[in-house]
């Protein structure tokens, strides 16, 4: 596989990625889109009837105009009534951002616990102990299972993986934790190598 692609994979489709590479299953999610649509031509049309494609304006200036955010509502609930389980996740979808982490979320494979995960726990507790200390969390988990995830799944999320893989009821020791960032830098460089991926641990 080239270079290219898996750094494609990883970054535009993670949950998908980190399937194909541990050998999980029900960590990503398949969404359907207006018209057919493929992912990347989704939020494209998502990014069009923003505006954004249009100049310099912010998203938040773009939003407030009436026939925009119309449009782009408009979008929204038409992606929702194809995909009901994503009428799960909490979104203020009057609020620019949130809609835009919503759609991105969608686009990107992310399943309904992550994507309501992301919103409304990631993003509120940003630069926090407690989400420094989560991240430090998953990145054990991470080196524990010898593959990196490159987005942040939900707690419901941990729980399946850590299920999959013999790893109900595991927690990490202090020294796990302690030495998780150098290991998981180690994980990550080994994952840039066009000819290092993982065999899958399943």
């Amino acid at each position: 596989m080239l270079i290219e692609q898996i750094l494609c994979d990883r970054w535009s489709m993670p949950a998908h990625d980190f399937e194909r590479r541990s050998g999980a299953i029900g960590i990503a999610a398949d969404y359907r889109f207006p018209n057919n649509l493929s992912p990347v031509e989704a939020i494209s049309e998502y990014v069009r009837l923003c505006g954004l494609d249009q100049g310099d304006k912010s998203l938040s200036v773009l939003y407030n105009s009436q026939s925009v955010r119309s449009e782009a509502l408009a979008y929204i609930y038409d992606v929702l009534a194809l995909n009901p389980a994503l009428k799960k996740v909490r979104c203020n979808f009057y609020s620019p951002h949130d809609a835009g982490h919503f759609m991105m979320g969608v686009a990107s494979g992310f399943n309904a616990d992550d994507i309501d995960f992301f919103i409304n726990e990631w993003m509120p507790a940003l630069d926090t102990l407690r989400r420094a200390q989560y991240k430090q969390y998953v990145d054990a988990l991470n080196v524990k299972l010898g593959v990196k995830t490159y987005f942040i799944p939900s707690p419901p999320t941990v729980s399946k993986i850590k299920e999959q893989f013999g790893l109900h009821g595991w927690q990490p020791t202090r020294s796990e934790l302690l030495c998780a960032t150098g290991q998981i830098d180690q994980i990550i460089r080994r994952d840039l190598q066009p000819h290092n991926e993982p065999e899958q641990i399943r």
